[in-house]
């Protein structure tokens, strides 16, 4: 080989550095950055797929939709009872209401009975004295 193709070939290969430094290594700079940037740096979480997390998430927002309708149901449920036993407990003050009166009302009636047989019977006995009395002077 002959020195002009030794220096073509230098010349050569310092074009393609210098072509590689001013491209290349730009460029694999920003390959490493993109490379960084997409790497997954989750590997070792406990959801590393994003994916898997949504639906662990959705799954439990699920269950816990399912809990809260059974919970609504079940508080309806004591709704219910409660309105029967408040119902329940209305009519037992009204019938005790009404017990009361019927008792207050016997309770009249029979003083009203006693203070008459007691008049009707101190009547008789003043009958009784004012005959005998009259048989024996």
């Amino acid at each position: 080989m002959t020195d002009s193709v030794w220096v073509e070939l230098i010349k050569q290969a310092g074009a393609t550095l210098v072509v590689l430094v001013t491209v290349g290594l730009p460029l694999y700079v920003k390959v490493r950055r993109i490379d960084k940037q997409t790497t997954n740096g989750h590997a070792e979480a406990e959801f590393p797929n994003m994916r898997e997390q949504q639906d662990a998430q959705l799954a439990l927002g699920r269950q816990t939709h399912d809990q809260v309708l059974a919970l609504t149901e079940i508080v309806a449920g004591h709704d219910r009872r409660m309105e029967r036993i408040e119902r329940q407990t209305r009519d037992l003050r009204d019938t005790d209401d009404a017990t009361d009166e019927t008792l207050d009302r016997q309770r009249l009636d029979h003083a009203r009975a006693l203070a008459r047989a007691v008049a009707d019977r101190e009547t008789a006995l003043r009958t009784l004295e004012a005959r005998f009395e009259r048989r024996v002077p």
